[in-house]
């Protein structure tokens, strides 16, 4: 083989190998700008690192190749010098058999010589061929696995680098979204805190406002009461006046309401007016009576405002003649009221003339109002002005008649036996929290606290029960026992 067919062998497989970059560099780019609008700038960054790999690759295989050929150089250049040796042996021989040989013969050996190098180059040169086909082929074949491994590496990271970054994205999502429930929840318990205490701050404002109103209203009422009853004691003419007034002015107002009332009512009326005494010991001896009990001369605040349960008629008839010669002064018998009036309305009334101790509604036995009502005072001057006073005014559309109440047949029975005195009390105890604690023991008609004239407790307070086996069980159940820290001492009031 001569040099200038060598060359042009490799500056041919130099050139299939440039080739075979530029399809392969321009396969990379199309790859790079199919894929390029779908990645974000990780994925260049993981694109522009798999594309160094691969250009070391390449350069590797470059390298691989050039020293290969480098190899078949030297064995072509060997097998040249072989040649050349051959060459010279057969010129030797040549010459040799020149000078043995004929002309003829001569040329006849040197053309079949050409002819035989002539075949061996060819066969050489096809087989060159034929290897350089294969290395191809092969660096081909290597290339194509190589891209496509490379290709599949970089689908995979690519892959692989999605999942991750849609995790890491919805994991920021959660974290995001458990933050803003957090931040609200927060905000929601802020809002919360900030309205229980606006709505405790305006709860207690109300209270205070209340209050001092209550103050203002009784200290208005006492002012008034003072100022009235100084005023009707002093001018009695002005009594009468202020009689007949009040009454021709409510009467004019409230005609049509008098017009409407029914005949049932009136009837009603007409019999507790002539029957009094006979009505009432029908209320004592009903069943479903509702009393309201307000404070005793012991305690301005002691007495319970809440039905309790109804007494015999026996232990009735002792509530309302308790110290009769005391209280027969002080009471009022009122009629003429209203059916719906309730004991609070009818004290509210009756205190514009002076303090009231005691208010007994009247009810049916169907606990429907009779329209009547006794009135305890504090004192016998209070009651006077209440019938000189509020006797034949008007209270809810109705003519109210306020008279002196009149004595009862002394009671066959008292409160001996069944009335306790309880000693040694806390002095923040309550009337009802006492009522509330001896009904374990049986049936409570009254619970006071003593009291102080400025108010206070003095620790010390009665109980009285319906029979007097309920009182003995008390006696055993509370004496010697504790109430609110304290231990209290039960006995039979003996003082009565």
């Amino acid at each position: 083989m001569n040099p200038k067919s060598f060359e042009s062998l490799f500056s041919l497989a130099q050139n299939q190998q440039k080739n075979k970059q530029n399809t392969n560099f321009n396969a990379r780019n199309n790859l790079n700008y199919s894929n390029g609008s779908n990645l974000n700038d990780n994925q260049k960054k993981t694109q522009f690192n798999s594309e160094q790999q691969i250009q070391q690759l390449q350069q590797l295989q470059q390298i691989q190749q050039l020293q290969k050929l480098q190899q078949i150089q030297q064995l072509q250049q060997l097998q040249q010098l072989q040649q050349l040796k051959q060459l010279q042996q057969i010129q030797q021989l040549n010459q040799e058999q020149k000078l043995q040989l004929p002309l003829n013969l001569q040329l006849e050996f040197q053309l079949n010589l050409s002819q035989q190098l002539k075949k061996a180059q060819e066969e050489k040169e096809q087989k060159l061929k034929q290897q350089l086909k294969q290395q191809q082929e092969e660096q081909k074949r290597v290339l194509m696995e190589q891209q496509e491994t490379q290709k599949d590496l970089l689908r995979k990271k690519l892959i692989q680098h999605n999942q991750e970054q849609q995790e890491h994205h919805q994991e920021q999502q959660k974290n995001f979204h458990q933050q803003i429930q957090q931040q609200l929840e927060q905000l929601q318990q802020l809002h919360l805190q900030t309205l229980e205490q606006l709505q405790k701050t305006h709860n207690d404002q109300i209270k205070q406002l209340e209050l001092q109103q209550e103050k203002q209203k009784n200290q208005q009422k006492q002012q008034e009461q003072l100022m009235f009853q100084q005023l009707l004691l002093s001018n009695p003419n002005l009594l009468l006046l202020l009689q007949s007034q009040k009454f021709q002015d409510l009467q004019k107002s409230n005609q049509s309401l008098l017009n409407q009332e029914n005949s049932i009512e009136e009837k009603r009326k007409e019999e507790m007016n002539e029957n009094y005494d006979g009505k009432f010991n029908q209320f004592q001896n009903s069943n479903r009576n509702r009393r309201h009990y307000l404070p005793n001369r012991l305690s301005s605040r002691s007495r319970s405002r809440s039905p309790s349960p109804s007494p015999p008629p026996s232990r009735v008839e002792n509530i309302l003649n308790h110290n009769t010669n005391d209280l027969l002064g002080k009471r009022v018998f009122v009629t003429g009221l209203s059916y719906r009036i309730g004991w609070n309305e009818l004290k509210n009334f009756m205190s514009t003339v002076g303090n009231v101790s005691q208010v007994d509604i009247f009810y049916d036995r169907d606990g429907k109002s009779r329209g009547s009502a006794i009135v305890e005072f504090e004192n016998a001057d209070s009651a006077k002005l209440a019938i000189n006073s509020l006797s034949n005014t008007i209270l809810n559309g109705r003519v109210v008649n306020v008279r002196e109440c009149r004595s009862y047949k002394k009671n066959k029975y008292d409160d001996r036996g069944r009335r306790l005195f309880v000693d040694n009390l806390p002095f923040s105890t309550t009337w009802m929290k006492l009522k509330d604690t001896f009904k374990k023991a049986g049936s409570v008609i009254r619970a006071d606290i003593i009291e102080t004239e400025s108010g206070r407790s003095k620790g010390q307070g009665t109980v009285i029960y319906e029979t007097k086996e309920e009182a003995q069980r008390a006696i055993q159940m509370f004496d010697e026992s504790e109430l609110d820290g304290r231990k209290i001492s039960v006995k039979l009031d003996n003082f009565i």
